[in-house]
């Protein structure tokens, strides 16, 4: 089953079907595992720093055949995650690659920024948008959609879960009305047990059974 996002929305949904919550929003997301969220932007990184093959801060890198995934400072500070495009400081997108990614530690939260670049300094036109398949281990697969603003260049979409049991998530784009680049801004994840859902469904019933209880047999004070 697909659930479908769009990153113009700052929506939470939740279902009660399954124990995981999704977000399209990273500082509601960030917000709800406050102190448990391990974030990766790759901002200490050295421009041009290679991560293909490597475990960095938990998070293990798919090795390339091609290009290798390196950092670097795309524009005004905006660091991201990418390809070399032949010469320093550019930097190109994954086209329709698939990358996988490996956790030394089970994670049981993810959140991933992604940005695009139409490579247009005009622009695009009004409706441009990307499709991304979003592959959680032992959890699904999910669709995020990439909404362009009208006459931008540039476009982000955040996807997060929470309540996850996974040591890896794979991501592919699938459909791009841009057809150019696209890198990824950060890695948001935790290792942290979250409250099951069952359990905070049983903390709020025996609260309302309480109320009810209290309402029903009210305390009587004798007088002394």
């Amino acid at each position: 089953m697909k659930y479908f996002f769009s990153s113009v929305l700052f929506v939470i949904t939740a279902s009660s079907h399954a124990s995981f919550i999704t977000f399209n929003d990273k500082d509601a997301f960030l917000a709800f595992l406050g102190a448990n969220a391990v974030v990766e932007d790759w901002t200490g990184y050295s421009e041009g720093t290679v991560l293909s093959g490597t475990t960095v801060n938990g998070i293990s890198y798919p090795g390339r055949s091609l290009e290798p995934l390196s950092v670097g400072n795309l524009r005004d500070d905006d660091w991201i995650l990418g390809e070399p495009a032949g010469k320093p400081g550019t930097y190109q997108g994954f086209s329709n690659d698939a990358l996988m990614f490996n956790f030394a530690n089970g994670i049981t939260a993810l959140g991933i920024t992604i940005s695009e670049d139409t490579g247009n300094p005009g622009g695009t036109a009004p409706g441009f948008s990307s499709n991304f398949d979003i592959l959680v281990q032992n959890t699904g697969l999910f669709y995020q959609r990439i909404d362009y603003p009208n006459d931008s260049r540039y476009a982000t979409g955040f996807f997060g879960i929470v309540g996850i049991e996974s040591t890896s998530f794979t991501m592919v784009r699938t459909r791009s009305d841009a057809n150019e680049e696209w890198t990824l801004k950060n890695i948001v994840y935790s290792t942290a047990q979250q409250v099951d859902e069952p359990a905070t469904l049983g903390v709020l019933v025996l609260s309302f059974l309480g109320l009810l209880f209290s309402r029903r047999y009210p305390v009587i004070k004798t007088a002394k």
